[in-house]
C-alpha cells in the first residue's frame, strides 16, 4: 500500500499542478482552474498507482521467485561471504559488472575495498548506481556488500531492475566454475583448460528443466533424452535461465557448457507481446511500451508529443493516443512468432 500512496501522491500532485495551470491560461479563472487540478490529478494519481503499483509488483514478483529472501525495493543491498582471498574476490566484482546489460566500470579503489559502475538507460529506468564495498574477513575469506539503485534519486518503481542486477551480481560472484576459472587464469592455465574443453564438446539441443539462483545451477534435459547439468558462468544469454527455454549447448561429458537460448522458443514472446499491449493501451501516450520494447528514440518522441500537445489544443496528443491504440491493435493480432521476429528481433519502430 506504501508504493501505491507513494505513486498516486508522485504522479498525481505534478499532473494535477501542471493541468491547473494550463487550464488558468485558457479559462483565465482561477476557481475553475483549481478543481480541474484536483480532479485531474486524483484521477491520473489513481490510474497510474493502480497501473505502474501493480506491474511494478508482478514483475517483481516473478524476478523474486528466484531470489525468496530479496523485497522489491527500487534501492536493493546484498551482502555476500566470499571464501576467496581479497585480491581475488576484487576481481570477481569487477567481472560481474560486465554480465549486467549496459554495465560499465566507473571507480576501482582496491585500497578501500571500494568498486563503483553504472547500468545505462532501460525502458525500467534511466540508469543504474551500483556500487560494491569489499571487506577482508580472513586469509581466504572477503565480505562483499553490493548495493544497486536507479540514478533519478526519486524513482518510484523499477519493475525489478535493480533486484535483477543483484541476482545477476550474486549469480556471478558465487559461480563455482566461474571462481575456478579465475585461479587458472592467475596461474596461466586457462588457455589449456578450455581447448581441452572444446576438444571434447559436442553440440546439443535441449531444453532447461530445473535452475536455482541460490546455488546457480541447473539441469538440461537434451534432445538424446539424457540430463546434464550446467552452472551460471556457462549460460550467455543476458538474462537469468528460466525452465522451459529451449537452449543449444555443448556437451562436455555429463555438463552442459556454452549454452544459448533459441531465439523465439523460450515463451519470452507471447509474455513480451501481451505486456507491450498492455502498455500501449494504458500508457502508451507516453511511449511507455517503446520503452519497454527498447525502442528510445520513438518512445521518446511519443512522450514530448504527448506532453507539448496540450499546447496546441491537444490535438497532436489525442494523435499519438490514436497511435499508440492502433499499435496496441497490432501487438495483440500478431503470433508470439512474429511480434518477436518483427518488434523484438527486427526493432521495428512503427506499426
Amino acid at each position: 500500500m506504501k508504493l501505491y500512496l507513494k505513486i498516486f501522491l508522485g504522479t498525481g500532485i505534478p499532473f494535477g499542478v501542471f493541468m491547473g495551470i494550463f487550464s488558468s491560461i485558457r479559462s483565465q479563472d482561477i476557481e475553475v482552474a483549481i478543481i480541474s487540478a484536483i480532479i485531474v490529478g486524483v484521477l491520473f494519481g489513481f490510474f497510474m498507482s493502480i497501473i505502474l503499483g501493480t506491474l511494478h509488483f508482478i514483475v517483481t514478483k516473478k524476478i523474486k521467485s528466484k531470489a525468496p529472501d530479496s523485497n522489491s525495493s527500487v534501492h536493493q543491498t546484498r551482502e555476500i561471504e566470499l571464501n576467496q582471498p581479497f585480491e581475488k574476490a576484487f576481481a570477481l566484482c569487477a567481472e560481474s559488472v560486465k554480465q549486467i546489460k549496459k554495465g560499465k566500470l566507473l571507480i576501482q579503489d582496491k585500497t578501500n575495498g571500494v568498486i563503483k559502475a553504472k547500468a545505462g538507460l532501460s525502458w525500467k529506468t534511466f540508469g543504474d548506481e551500483i556500487k560494491f564495498n569489499l571487506k577482508k574477513t580472513g586469509e581466504q575469506t572477503t565480505l562483499v556488500e553490493v548495493s544497486s539503485r536507479p540514478w533519478v534519486k526519486t524513482t518510484l518503481v523499477d519493475y525489478g531492475k535493480n533486484l535483477g542486477n543483484i541476482n545477476i551480481i550474486e549469480t556471478h560472484l558465487t559461480t563455482p566454475v566461474q571462481t575456478k576459472s579465475l585461479a587458472e587464469t592467475s596461474s596461466n592455465h586457462t588457455t589449456s583448460t578450455v581447448s581441452s574443453q572444446i576438444k571434447g564438446a559436442s553440440s546439443m539441443k535441449g531444453k532447461i528443466l530445473d535452475y536455482t539462483v541460490q546455488t546457480n545451477q541447473g539441469v538440461i534435459a537434451g534432445d538424446d533424452g539424457n540430463r546434464y547439468k550446467f552452472v551460471g558462468s556457462e549460460w550467455k544469454a543476458s538474462t537469468l535461465p528460466t525452465v522451459g527455454a529451449n537452449v543449444d549447448f555443448e556437451v562436455h561429458g555429463q555438463d552442459a557448457i556454452g549454452i544459448y537460448v533459441i531465439a523465439g522458443t523460450t515463451g519470452s514472446g507471447m509474455s513480451k507481446r501481451v505486456t507491450a499491449s498492455l502498455f500501449a493501451f494504458f500508457l502508451g501516450g507516453f511511449g511507455i511500451h517503446k520503452f519497454y520494447l527498447g525502442m528510445t528514440k520513438p518512445a521518446v518522441i511519443m512522450l514530448c508529443i504527448w506532453f507539448f500537445g496540450w499546447f496546441f489544443l491537444g490535438i497532436p496528443t489525442i494523435i499519438i493516443g490514436i497511435i499508440a491504440f492502433i499499435e496496441f491493435i497490432i501487438y495483440l493480432t500478431k503470433t508470439d512468432e512474429d511480434f518477436e521476429r518483427i518488434y523484438v528481433a527486427g526493432r521495428k519502430e512503427w506499426f
